[in-house]
């Protein structure tokens, strides 16, 4: 017979063995929503802002190359309604914003980037975007140091406390005219813009101003090029050109002055071997050649060269009833066409005198040439 005390062991045996596995089933409830939460965060890693800056700047939307992406809800990456962009930059490429605020950003893997918040008064909406999109990088900055002339008579170019749209101080220039002033130019920066497009800027030292200025206001551009091979004279006469070694005229660092003067050069012939065209500031443009001269080669005004100058017979003997022998000692070249550097078919040698060493030969004409330097040659047939 079951006593009662039996029976009230056994109601608390089961009513303790259920308290047991519902104490159980808790924990690992518990430890099954602990597991669930640290994946849930770790699965997406947001990035951080690490500062906020506000800005109130126009600007244009520069994105065509870029194409970045467009966020309505704040910096991309940030947060879940960041992870994909809602729109693409190049959809807005062009428009007028005003940038209200600017977030570094930095992701997980230690990468930081910055974005900007922008108010777009064409498309009339607000959105976060790639400052790159907005602002121009500088790809490369170099320190130079030359004498130079500000050229910008025709350009008007402005003037910036950086490289123009590389920064937010630099979105807008001065106005002020330097034209026809002379400036050190100690820097030069290439910067490119969202729309693929590169651009130079120059640093310069006017007095006691700093600031920044393009490149074409200073330097001339190089238009055109075209490779030549032709034989020319080079005929200052009362021009005084400068010749320059390393390109044309103020197109470079190293061609804001002349290397020599070309009236040294009087009369000489050379080879052109190639033609730039050049625009300066100022709109006007000029032609430069590359000539050989003997070994050695450099550039000068197309318009201190000639190409139809000939060196001119001032004398000729049919009868000169000569016979000689060809000596050694000597290169001279042999021209099958009249008499050298005297018409366009005896610009060029034909031969070398030196394959004859040794031969006799009769001379049948003997022409004196006067050569545009003036020097007097006696040539024979």
């Amino acid at each position: 017979m079951t006593s009662k005390f039996d029976v009230f062991k056994k109601i608390a045996l089961v009513l303790f063995l259920n308290f047991l596995t519902f104490f159980v089933v808790i924990q690992l409830q518990g430890n099954l929503d602990q597991a669930n939460a640290a994946t849930t965060t770790n699965s997406t890693d947001y990035a951080s802002i690490v500062s906020k800056t506000s800005i109130n700047k126009t600007a244009t939307i520069l994105d065509s190359k870029r194409n970045d992406g467009v966020y309505f809800s704040g910096p991309a990456l940030t947060s879940a309604s960041t992870m994909t962009a809602n729109a693409s930059g190049n959809s807005y490429n062009g428009d007028t914003i005003t940038v209200e605020e600017i977030n570094l950003t930095k992701r997980s893997n230690g990468i930081e980037y910055t974005y900007a918040e922008v108010y777009d008064s064409t498309a009339k909406k607000t959105y976060w975007i790639d400052q790159r999109a907005i602002l121009a990088s500088i790809s490369s900055q170099t320190t130079v140091n030359y004498q130079a002339t500000i050229n910008d008579s025709a350009r008007s170019d402005k003037t910036y406390s950086a490289p123009a749209l590389s920064s937010w101080s630099s979105l807008t220039g001065s106005t002020n005219s330097y034209d026809g002033d002379k400036v050190t130019v100690i820097a030069s920066a290439v910067t490119t813009r969202g729309n693929g497009t590169s651009y130079t800027y120059l640093e310069v030292k006017y007095g006691s101003l700093t600031f920044w200025i393009d490149s074409r206001a200073v330097l001339a551009q190089i238009t055109s090029s075209i490779i030549e091979n032709y034989s020319a004279v080079i005929e200052e006469g009362n021009r005084t050109d400068g010749i320059y070694t390393n390109g044309p005229a103020l197109t470079s660092a190293s061609t804001m002055t002349a290397n020599a003067s070309a009236p040294k050069y009087e009369g000489d012939r050379v080879t052109v071997i190639k033609k730039d065209t050049t625009t300066r500031g100022d709109g006007l443009s000029y032609i430069y050649l590359e000539v050989q001269y003997g070994s050695s080669t450099f550039w000068i005004d197309s318009r201190a060269v000639s190409t139809t100058t000939y060196d001119t017979i001032t004398a000729t003997n049919t009868t000169p009833n000569e016979y000689a022998t060809v000596i050694s000692g000597r290169a001279d070249g042999i021209y099958t066409n009249g008499p050298a550097l005297t018409s366009a078919s005896t610009l060029t040698a034909n031969g070398s005198i030196t394959a004859y060493v040794g031969n006799i030969v009769a001379v049948t004409q003997i022409d004196t040439t006067k050569r545009t330097s003036g020097a007097v040659i006696n040539m024979r047939e």
